[in-house]
């Protein structure tokens, strides 16, 4: 997986003009849907509000993570030390590297094959990634937010970026058998189910199945799980997923099989105990 290079775009605004960047509607891309990171206003290259230290004539954005021009390499408004230009390119949303090194937006990190350092999915949660555009003028716009996350791997190990702190080694991850299942969350080998970096206990990859990847629910042939807990004492054959609505309007999703409903800690819970929510 890689992403293509692509100008920045070109905008004609005085930046000190503008009362507050995220509520300006020229940001945003009208084709992707997304706040505009890297942009020119064919002086100077932005990231956001930041002026970079690039040339726009050689300047090229992978995505709103990463991008180059002919001197640097960058990671936002950063610049990366010792990226090589020439063989820099971004692999996701959240993933770069050159012929030595790999990158996100936890930094450079120690990898242990650059040669066969590759990523297992987008690079984003996309879960996380729909929300309003409110701007200064009153109008809204449906739109999408990119926060990196997800996993990669080489010939020894798997990695994963949860968008908190540090890239994580997996070590006990199988990098032969390891699959993303690209929602930014989970993924699983031939001998483990993971959310993020941790272990689902008790979950078995070979019957293992997502069920609600924004709540978090999945289940195996004998046990049911929210993110990393599991639940004991389910009916696999009768489960299925509940909406009730809270006292404030929020919509909860619980799960329920023949003997009643779990609650979200996985205890058991009556319909008259949801009400009090």
């Amino acid at each position: 997986m890689e992403l293509t290079t692509y100008a920045p775009k070109l905008i004609n605004i005085d930046l000190t003009a503008v009362a507050d960047f995220d509520k300006a509607a020229v940001f945003v891309d009208s084709v992707t849907k997304s706040r505009l990171s890297y942009w020119t206003d064919g002086r100077h290259i932005y990231w956001r509000t930041t002026k970079l230290n690039a040339v726009p004539p050689y300047f090229f954005v992978f995505n709103t993570i990463f991008a180059k021009d002919d001197k640097h390499c960058f990671m936002q408004n950063e610049i990366l030390n010792h990226a090589d230009v020439n063989s820099f390119r971004a692999l996701n949303y959240c993933f770069a590297k050159d012929h030595q090194f790999a990158w996100c937006l936890g930094g450079r990190f120690r990898r242990y094959d650059i040669e066969t350092f590759e990523v297992c999915d987008d690079g984003f949660n996309k879960n996380l990634m729909c929300t309003t555009f409110c701007f200064s003028d009153g109008s809204t716009m449906a739109g999408v937010v990119y926060i990196s996350s997800g996993y990669a791997k080489d010939r020894h190990q798997v990695y994963c970026y949860d968008h908190v702190g540090k890239v994580k080694v997996m070590k006990i991850a199988d990098p032969q058998t390891f699959v993303s299942c690209n929602n930014g969350k989970f993924g699983k080998d031939n001998r483990y189910v993971y959310y993020y970096h941790h272990v689902i206990k008790k979950a078995d990859p070979r019957t293992w199945k997502l069920l609600d990847a924004k709540e978090g629910y999945s289940c195996d042939s004998k046990h049911a799980f929210r993110f990393k807990t599991c639940f004991e004492n389910v009916d696999i054959e009768t489960l299925s997923i509940c909406e009730f609505t809270a006292k404030d309007g929020e919509v909860i999703k619980l799960l329920k099989d023949k003997n009643g409903l779990f609650g979200l800690d996985g205890s058991r819970i009556t319909e008259d105990e949801v009400q009090q929510i």
